[in-house]
This record gives structure tokens, sequence and C-alpha cells, in this order.
């Protein structure tokens, strides 16, 4: 049997091929998880062909077992022409076909096509997603100072979540980390799946290898002193090497380390230092206590904030005003609540459903720096966002007729937008004219259970995403001067998933709507909020 079952392990292995980048956001795995209903149903119906076998076998043995006791009790068995030839018969016909029944070729062939016409209609998950998901963990551990050990668990701030990670999901998880070159919290993820593995050797109930899928100390251990030594921890690295020999004294990857470890022991004792991880910039610094909620506006700062009904002069919100939150003054950011409803959300969603793919930055180019999916809604293509259209005309008092079309974005796993800044110091070459972003319009159109703000570094200012509300700011100054205090951010997704709409104003048409200052601000913002 054991023939058969390792052939489907091969053939999953070759299951990942086209790249879906499904890390990047929620959209599509739900295709995931049908696919895996349906190799679910396909691998039953394989088993059940299994236990059909199986009995044949087992009839087979027990009719042979049968006639070997019959040997034991017979004098003259040998001398039986029938008995002689049945063995015969036995030893040259039955056994090769039973053989041919262990194999399985006929079920395993049978199951493989029907694998194959299951997995023509799906997008493969690749080992590029899971080393994504794999950072996108990372993430969220480093920006709200996560435990390894309380997500093991299954909890997220305290509060428990989903089911323990065995150690093999440790183990996993660290790989991923490991192939991204992410050294130290990948270490900390194979230590998680040594204590994993500790924890079920010593309660003895279960075997690890007689698990699926297992994993040993030396599989752990092979990875585990290598990433230890490139996270700069010399001395612990050289110690999981001598352990990784411990349990396999000819382990040829253990071997060829060793004396390297040594050396570099000896010689970080020798020159007295400690190496340690190079520090966060002051902005990325920034960045993670906004997210954390460590670094907040002080009282101070929002003594003059203030929440009231808005109408901007149009007549048709008298009667039903938009309901302002001032978020910032200087520079202007604010929070307008219910601004979009529930069936422009769901034909949002349904206009993109399937047209979105991974978000690009700058010169349209892919990074880690932004784990989303999106796509584009052309306002005059949708008749449905002819009022959001005018909404969006009445909230800021600009023109729509030279904006951009409407972005949708959709953040999944640890999903983030790095601090960026949404206007561009070179216009020409980035939007292919002399115009700029003058103000961008976000709708958040659902809730996120944990995580996902839009974090402004420089304002300590870390907006919630409220499912019905529009964030807007300007990204230029009233000179129409580039505003570097705009750099802002899309926190880590912790919990769920965020969908937000985008809309940006170019500076162009805005001429008699936003009234230009007389004086240059010069480059003193850019000096003191233009870092790294």
């Amino acid at each position: 049997m054991f023939y058969s079952f390792s052939k489907i392990l091969i053939f999953f292995a070759f299951v990942h091929q086209i790249n879906a980048e499904y890390y990047s956001s929620v959209v599509g795995l739900e295709n995931l998880l049908n696919m895996e209903e349906n190799f679910i149903t396909a691998v039953e119906n394989y088993i059940s062909e299994v236990q059909k076998v199986q009995k044949k076998i087992e009839s087979f043995l027990d009719e042979t077992q049968l006639e070997h006791k019959k040997i034991n009790k017979s004098e003259n068995y040998y001398g039986e022409p029938i008995n002689a030839f049945s063995l015969i018969k036995r030893l040259v016909v039955d056994w090769k076909h039973y053989n041919e029944l262990i194999a399985m070729e006929p079920e395993f062939n049978e199951f493989n096509n029907n694998i194959t016409k299951l997995e023509s209609n799906y997008t493969k998950a690749t080992d590029k997603d899971l080393e994504g998901a794999a950072r996108g963990l990372s993430r969220l551990q480093s920006m709200y100072q996560l435990d390894t050990n309380e997500i093991a668990k299954g909890y997220l701030l305290n509060d428990k979540y989903s089911e323990d990670l065995t150690a093999h999901d440790c183990y996993i998880m660290a790989v991923g980390l490991y192939n991204s070159s992410e050294f130290l919290p990948a270490s900390e993820w194979f230590l998680e799946a040594l204590q994993q593995l500790d924890d079920v050797l010593r309660e003895g109930e279960v075997d690890p290898m007689d698990s699926f899928p297992f994993i040993s100390y030396v599989d752990i251990l092979e990875y585990l002193h290598v990433a230890l030594f490139y996270a700069g921890n010399f001395k612990l690295a050289r110690y999981m090497n001598q352990q990784l020999l411990h349990y396999d004294p000819e382990n040829r990857i253990g071997l060829s380390n060793k004396e390297l470890f040594e050396k570099a022991v000896i010689e970080e004792r020798r020159q007295r230092s400690i190496k340690t991880q190079p520090k966060k910039s002051e902005l990325n610094t920034l960045y993670t206590q906004v997210c954390s909620g460590e670094l907040t506006q002080t009282d101070a700062e929002m003594r003059h904030l203030r929440c009231r009904y808005v109408t901007n002069n149009v007549p048709y919100y008298f009667i039903g005003p938009f309901k302002m939150e001032e978020l910032n003054h200087e520079p202007f950011v604010a929070f307008y609540h219910q601004t979009i409803y529930d069936t422009e959300i769901e034909q949002i969603k349904k206009a993109v459903d399937t047209k979105v793919v991974r978000s690009k930055i700058g010169n349209h180019q892919y990074s880690e720096k932004r784990t989303s999916k999106q796509s584009w809604l052309y306002w005059e293509k949708h008749e449905f966002l002819k009022k959001l259209y005018q909404r969006l005309e009445d909230i800021t008092g600009l023109n729509m007729d030279t904006s951009e079309a409407m972005q949708v974005a959709n953040y999944g796993i640890g999903g983030h937008y790095g601090p960026h800044y949404d206007f561009s110091e070179d216009p020409k070459t980035l939007f292919g004219k002399d115009e700029n972003r003058i103000l961008t319009a976000m709708f958040y159109i659902n809730d996120v259970e944990l995580g996902g703000a839009t974090a402004f570094p420089f304002l300590h200012l870390a907006v919630p995403p409220i499912k019905h509300s529009l964030v807007l700011w300007y990204n230029l100054h009233e000179s129409t001067e580039l505003d570097y205090r705009t750099r802002h951010a899309g926190c880590p997704v912790l919990k769920g998933s965020k969908w937000i709409c985008n809309e940006w104003f170019r500076d162009v048409g805005q001429e008699l709507k936003r009234s230009c200052g007389l004086q240059p601000v010069g480059d003193k913002y850019k000096h003191l909020y233009y870092i790294a």
C-alpha cells in the first residue's frame, strides 16, 4: 500500500506551479478551500478503492495461511500432485497478481486523472505564497509585539482565535522565513518547533514518526543552527550544531559547518563584541509605534479637534448633513462617517470580483512594501458609481473631472502598505502629465477585527478602519508644494480582511475650487519630514 500512497504525495508535490500570490489578499482563498474540498473527495474515493483491494489481499492471505496449517497437519502433503501444483501456482501466478493489486496502478491512474481534471479549474498556491504568508505573520509579530509561543497556541492579543499549531506547522513557518532570509524570526519559529516536538515526546501518547506530516529533531536542527548563525547568535548556533551532530553524527550539513561555527565564536570572543540586529530607521520606528498604539496624539494636539455636521453649502445635505470628525488640522485629515452604503459596497465588490491582481508601487514594480491585491473601476463605465462620484464632489468641494479611476484594494494575511506618499516628486514621469495628487479620499468598505489602521507616522495618528466611513487628506500645501507631513501607511491586518476604495484628485482643474496660498512654504517640511 505504501507505494500507491507515496505516488499521491509525489503528485501533490508537483501541484504548486502557477503563481497566484494568494498571500497578498484574501481574494481567491475561497477557491483554494474549494480546491482542497475536491481533493478530499478524490482521496476519499481512492481510499475506498484501497480498502477494497485490502479486503481481497486479506482474503488471499487467510486462504494461504489456512493452506499452510494443512501442511503442518499432513504427513504427505507434498506427495499430492494437486498440492504441489497449487503451491507452484501461488508463487508463480497468485503472488504476482496480488503484487499488482498492491501497486494499484489502475486505481491510481483513475485517481490521477480525476485530480488532473480538478486542478485544471484552479490556479495553484505556490511556495511563494507560503513564504509570503509566513512573512505576513512575522510582520504582525514585529508590528504588534506578538509572542511566538502565543501565536503557536492560537492567541492574538490574549484572545484565542484558532487551533494550536503543530511542530510541523511551526517548522514550515520557519522554513518560509528562512527562505526569505528573515533569519531572526525564522530562528524563533524553529525553536518553537523544537519545543512542540519536545512536548509531544514528553507526553509519550503519540510517536511523531507515526503521524503525518512528521518532523524530527534533525530536520529542525539542520535549519536552526544556520539560521542562528546568520542572525548573529554564534554561540547558540554552535550549540545547536553540536545537538545536530549528537542526533546524527554523520550529518553532512552539521559536519561542514562545525569548524566554521567554532571559529566564529572564538573570533567573537576575541573581539569582545556583540553583534546586534541593525536598528530600525526613525521612520519605521514611528510607523511601528503608531500602528501598535504605543504613540498617539497628545491631549494638547487633539484639543482643537471637533466633530460636527457639515453641508458644504450643498442644499441636498441641509436635511441630512455629513458627519465629519476632524483628525488633524495641519495638514488637514478628516473622517466622514456613513458616506458609502451597503448596496454600493456590494456592487463595487461584485464589479471587481474576478479582476483583482497583485498591487504594484512606484514605477509599476512588485514589492513586499505593499502586500495586497487591487482593481480599478472607471467612473464612466459603471452607472452605479454616479451617485458616489457626486458625493465625493460634495464632500471635498473639488472637481472630479480630472480625478483618477477608483482603486479597490484588499489586504490579506499580514497585508500592509509601508510608509509612502500619494503625491509624486516627479509627476510627469509617473503620471505622464505635469499634475499631481492634491487630495486622497479613501473609503473603508468593511470592518477589520484587528489591525489595518491607516497610520500617519509624523502626525502620530492612526485612523481605524470603520465600515461606511471616508478618510480624506490633502497631499499638497495651499501653495501646491508637496506636503511631506502626509507620509502614511497601511498597518498590517492582524485578523480579518481589509477592503478599501481610493480616489485621488489631481490639482489640475481645482484652481477655482481650492484657493492657493500666496506664500511659498519652501523646503522646511521636506527637511524635517523627508527621512528614510
